[in-house]
């Protein structure tokens, strides 16, 4: 079955890459296995006043029988972002790739992500589904806490991957 392809109206909608972290900072050092890992994590992030649309969109992709890709536009994420929450001052240097579109997806099986050029492809089964709206419930409705806003999938050579999921206020990504 061919999908259809719906654009969402999400408004300050963000997907990155961090590159190039560095391995000292401030004083503060990380082990190479952290590095790697925040690097190839897949970042995105909503605005909260645009939680029910969203929230409403992803309840439709776990509908029976959907055939329908849900398409995001992103915008270029801020170079002064993300910030913490309890510390808007302290903002994480780390260089950014901005990515431009999340497309979303449903399929039997798994949960998959793809990097095409500019594009995040996110491929989520009815499981999958259901906990990327935890996910996005959980940062926009009660803040997350230590990983609450981590999905683990696998990218397109079945490596194991984290899709991080972040909330924004007034155009900026923020770590809870």
């Amino acid at each position: 079955m061919d999908k259809h392809i719906a654009t969402a109206n999400i408004k300050n909608a963000f997907g990155w890459r961090f590159t190039n972290v560095p391995k000292t900072e401030n004083g503060f050092e990380r082990e190479d296995d952290r590095i790697i890992q925040l690097e190839t994590d897949v970042n995105i992030g909503f605005e909260k006043d645009q939680r029910s649309l969203l929230l409403r969109h992803i309840e439709g992709l776990t509908r029976e029988k959907v055939t329908l890709q849900l398409r995001i536009p992103l915008i270029p994420t801020p170079e002064d972002s993300p910030h913490y929450l309890d510390n808007i001052e302290e903002v994480i240097k780390f260089n950014k790739h901005s990515f431009s579109e999340l497309l979303i997806s449903r399929v039997n099986k798994g949960k998959y992500i793809v990097i095409r050029d500019s594009t995040i492809e996110l491929s989520l089964d009815l499981n999958g589904m259901h906990e990327l709206f935890v996910r996005l419930y959980t940062n926009m409705e009660i803040y997350a806490t230590y990983e609450d806003n981590i999905m683990n999938v696998n990218g397109e050579k079945n490596e194991n991957m984290r899709l991080v999921v972040w909330g924004v206020s007034n155009g900026k990504p923020i770590q809870y």
